[in-house]
């Protein structure tokens, strides 16, 4: 027979039956003294709930009478099997100051625990069991009296649930932006004698300051021919249309790009 699933909620309203709560908490053996049932104010003063977090009934642990600093009260599941997703949640109350500890286990391991005066009021706290999944383990509330009787913890509205993940949508690589040249930036920066115009040297400056860029740019046919008709127009020496069909290096490269760059920018100048 496969174990019940953790799921579903107590807010302990009925009287136990068959020696559990909502089918599900039960005291167990193996410590001091046992959380008792309970509607109204405990019957300490200055500690304790003055009534459930709903409906009527509460459990709390009563910390008077022969109990010493250290008593343990458990209230435990029988083993469980946790879904995926599933979170526990659940009201405490911890006012008193005298106010020991209340924790949480999964199997032997404490996930969630709180210790000293909270106030007087309820809380509610949510457990993330989702590193549990797949397992059958017991559930277990356990409190720890401190060091006098003001320190009355109680629980209630203990749930269950299975938190629902939204699909994670899958990423857009974002579009890949073509190299850019601020034409009018570089016709400021490199126009070395300020007259207006560029010469060769200048060309030279910008090859020297770009070189490791012009690896990566590829000039249009457009911006070669631009280029070869303005350096023919500077008398560079043995240069003609014919050198375009050979192929240039990368640094040529950049020179007819910068040209035919800085024709627009002439146009418009």
């Amino acid at each position: 027979m496969d174990p019940p699933s953790a799921q579903g909620t107590c807010g302990f309203e009925d009287v136990a039956s068959g020696g559990s709560y909502c089918n599900m908490w039960k005291d167990l053996t193996d410590d001091v003294f046992d959380w008792t049932l309970r509607s109204g104010s405990t019957p300490s003063s200055k500690t304790g709930p003055s009534a459930a977090k709903s409906g009527k009934r509460y459990l709390y642990i009563e910390t008077s009478g022969s109990r010493v600093q250290g008593d343990t009260a458990i209230i435990g599941t029988a083993p469980l099997f946790i879904p995926p997703c599933t979170v526990l949640t659940f009201a405490y109350h911890m006012y008193g100051s005298s106010m020991g500890k209340l924790a949480v286990k999964v199997g032997s391991d404490e996930v969630w625990s709180k210790q000293g005066d909270q106030g007087n009021t309820w809380n509610v706290a949510t457990v993330d069991l989702s590193s549990k999944a797949g397992q059958t383990l017991s559930v277990e509330f356990v409190g720890v009296r401190g060091s006098s009787y003001r320190g009355d913890a109680a629980i209630d509205d203990v749930t269950f649930s299975q938190a629902t993940v939204a699909p994670t949508p899958a990423s857009t690589p974002a579009p890949t932006q073509e190299p850019t040249l601020d034409v009018a930036t570089l016709f400021d920066e490199y126009d070395l004698d300020g007259d207006g115009a560029l010469k060769l040297k200048e060309f030279k400056t910008i090859v020297e300051k770009l070189g490791a860029a012009a690896n990566l740019l590829q000039p249009s046919s457009a911006s070669k021919e631009m280029g070869t008709r303005r350096l023919r127009g500077r008398g560079v020496e043995n240069f003609s249309s014919s050198d375009d069909e050979k192929g240039y290096s990368p640094l040529h490269n950049l020179i007819f790009l910068i040209n035919g760059a800085l024709s627009s920018f002439f146009t418009v100048r």
